[in-house]
């Protein structure tokens, strides 16, 4: 069990708790941590050639939503810049990446935004590009915000981190690479939780409620923690590793079920009064 005698203090002993992953450079010689970790690495790579090939489908509607965001990318890169500078300092080169992917993750709300404005959504409609199509593009653009923050993050922070001495040993640089990964996972299940507000209520009443609904995420996790507290597990490091070779399928279940709530909503709403 993580030390500590609040929620806040419990999350950081768990994520201290990563660092004994990463002492030995060495591979571990169980098959069974060799075959997870192999598992987890044939799911990845499965993960984004799926994407890569949604992503080919669903051109249009991407590229449309990287032009509008491409406006915004050096005050999007500024914002980021300042995020690095206070982030860096306080929490060191991971907390700026896992920080940075969540902010990149937010601007698909800004892409409902554009949408709204020029009335993309019903004129997209008329075309041959069907509900389904559209939604999922969605999830797609997020998965690319989520992917460009944590790596603008991880450069950042790792130029920050190497300036201020937070990155001294191979260790440290190895758990910044981590957090690259986990802060992508992190940043694309925040952002999946505000798609299907996002479709319901639309970009300007939504953003008060996707703001909260950033905390979901916070609260299931908690909850699985606890439950397995609760249940006597003890967070070794083999667990650890378990945890984070299955984050890829954990990741495509839930963005699966968002994209499904996210379905059903835009398949009932009316669009064309």
């Amino acid at each position: 069990m993580a030390a500590g005698a609040n929620l806040g203090e419990k999350l950081f002993g768990m994520v201290k708790t990563i660092g004994p992953v990463f002492q030995s450079h060495a591979t571990g010689l169980e098959l069974f941590d060799l075959a997870v970790g192999v598992a987890g690495a044939v799911i990845l790579y499965f993960v984004v050639q799926s994407k890569i090939k949604k992503a080919r489908k669903f051109r249009r509607d991407i590229l449309k939503d990287l032009l509008n965001i491409g406006h915004n990318a050096k005050s999007m890169f500024f914002m980021l810049l300042v995020f690095a500078c206070i982030t860096i300092p306080q929490g060191g080169a991971e907390t700026c990446i896992v920080a940075s992917g969540i902010l990149c993750s937010m601007m698909v709300i800004t892409t409902f935004s554009f949408d709204e404005q020029s009335k993309w959504t019903k004129y997209a409609m008329i075309m041959p590009v069907s509900k389904k199509d559209y939604v999922i593009s969605k999830f797609i653009v997020l998965a690319i915000f989520s992917l460009v923050g944590v790596l603008v993050g991880t450069v950042l922070g790792t130029i920050g981190g190497l300036l201020l001495h937070k990155i001294n040993s191979v260790t440290s640089f190895l758990m910044s690479l981590c957090a690259t990964a986990i802060g992508f996972i992190i940043a694309d299940i925040f952002g999946s939780v505000s798609i299907p507000l996002l479709f319901k209520f639309g970009a300007e009443k939504a953003r008060l409620m996707t703001l909260i609904a950033f905390v979901v995420p916070v609260i299931v996790c908690y909850g699985a923690y606890q439950l397995l507290i609760a249940l006597g597990v003890s967070f070794t490091t083999k667990l650890i590793v378990i945890l984070l070779c299955a984050s890829p399928v954990i990741t495509a279940v839930w963005n699966y079920v968002m994209y499904k709530i996210s379905y059903w909503i835009f398949d009932n709403k009316e669009l064309l009064n």
